[in-house]
């Protein structure tokens, strides 16, 4: 019982082990077998050889109608506490309260038989939730319209893509009207437009129901939520109001966080990586700003260089340069190149290079992490192609969207006019 009737969610000094090995995890679901049995539950804080903290002393509560966004790192404990949440583990230590029925996405799958169609996945996922039968056919044609599945309703789960799996599972939850909404990074999944129409049906139900947002979207963050807990190993380090947490999370987690130890392994999304030695060398590139200072970090709205040097051992015939860009999900932004500008670029066999690419203001929006490959051809023939340096945006206002467009508004305001137009 709640001393808040407003508060619907109370999480409560909670802490949740797993085992490093198979072995260990055995072990483990043998012990909680046995003292579950006997009635009695182990909530002790030391750990045993081979077990790690996902989740430590982690308290916060939701109240009814609110949005609490849920951001960190990944493997920083998001997913295991939604998982907690929705009763699919239980915490080895400390208490979490529910006030009325839990739904929603924590995985893309989720909930979902993969060998039934996506019909009959919508009754079995309704029985599971205690809905009847002739619940669920009221809700059946509500739930097809906007998961806009058509014909493919009738098809095997399984041969559905993943959008299309977000789109049926997220519909079935959000026609459920659960008391608490968990909405996890599968958002990320689907397209813009159906993301969009996802945040409008959540936001017309805000009044009576609260909602957990896992995002790595900073302005998604900003824009959808009333309150932000950032989590960092497994603990809770700031929890307030979103601009002061996102801003927190920028600077003292997302900058300081180490760097991936191969970065070329984490393609194939940004492309085949490649150097022609015999061609080019003594190459560099890095993001710099107005001054040419090399940074890792920028503001939306600021100049910002790439600065690009190298050594070519033969004469260019038709050479480019080309810069693509992504975000840390993999989604292509945007690219230039120097023929998209018309530059040429001469030269003669064993010149360096120096190239200055400029944005004299950056319109890569905040919350992201931007991956950027520099690719040096000379017309079909690449002589080099790799990562650049990653570069954090930052923006302590609102923003929407991947980019924000150099825009002026012009406002007249002039009472005496009212009622006055002419408008033949």
């Amino acid at each position: 019982m709640f001393l808040n009737p407003n508060v619907v969610l109370e999480v409560n000094q909670v802490y949740k082990k797993f085992a490093r090995s198979y072995t260990q995890a055995r072990k483990q679901l043998m012990s909680n077998f046995w003292t579950s049995l006997r009635g009695k539950y182990d909530e002790s804080l030391e750990l045993e050889a081979g077990e790690f903290w996902a989740l430590q002393n982690v308290s916060f509560e939701l109240k009814r109608g609110e949005t609490l966004g849920l951001i960190g790192l990944n493997g920083s404990g998001k997913s295991t506490l939604l998982k907690l949440i929705n009763g699919i583990y239980l915490p080895d230590h400390g208490e979490i309260n529910i006030e009325g029925e839990v739904g929603g996405l924590i995985e893309l799958n989720a909930g979902i038989q993969s060998e039934l169609s996506g019909r009959e996945n919508i009754f079995v996922k309704g029985a599971l939730l205690g809905r009847s039968r002739a619940e669920m056919m009221d809700l059946y044609d509500p739930i097809v319209e906007f998961a806009e599945l058509g014909e493919f309703i009738n098809s095997p789960v399984k041969t559905y893509s993943s959008g299309m799996k977000m789109r049926l599972g997220f519909s079935i939850a959000i026609h459920m009207k659960p008391d608490i909404l968990l909405m996890d990074e599968v958002m990320a999944v689907g397209d813009f437009r159906f993301q969009q129409k996802c945040l409008d049906r959540v936001n017309a139900l805000r009044e009576t129901m609260s909602v957990i947002f896992v995002s790595h979207a900073m302005s998604q963050v900003l824009l959808f939520c009333d309150k932000v807990v950032v989590l960092n190993k497994g603990r809770i380090e700031y929890t307030g109001d979103p601009e002061e947490a996102v801003k927190f999370y920028l600077s003292e987690i997302e900058e300081k966080k180490e760097p991936v130890p191969n970065a070329k392994n984490i393609k194939p999304i940004y492309g085949d990586l490649f150097w022609n030695e015999d061609k080019i060398s003594n190459v560099e590139h890095y993001w710099a700003d107005d001054q040419l200072n090399r940074i890792e970090k920028a503001i939306t709205g600021s100049e910002i260089n790439l600065v690009i040097r190298f050594s070519l051992h033969t004469s260019p015939k038709n050479l480019v340069i080309g810069v693509p860009i992504w975000d840390h999900h993999g989604n292509y932004i945007t690219g230039v190149s120097t023929d998209m500008s018309q530059t040429k670029i001469s030269g003669n066999e064993n010149d360096f290079y120096e190239v200055i690419l400029n944005f004299p203001e950056l319109i890569l929006n905040a919350g992201q992490e931007y991956v950027s490959v520099v690719a040096i051809n000379d017309g079909p023939e690449i002589y080099y192609r790799e990562l650049n340096n990653s570069l954090l945006v930052d923006n302590y206002r609102r923003s929407y969207g991947y980019v924000t467009a150099p825009h002026l508004w012009k406002i007249t305001h002039n009472p005496s006019m009212v009622g006055n137009h002419n408008l033949q």
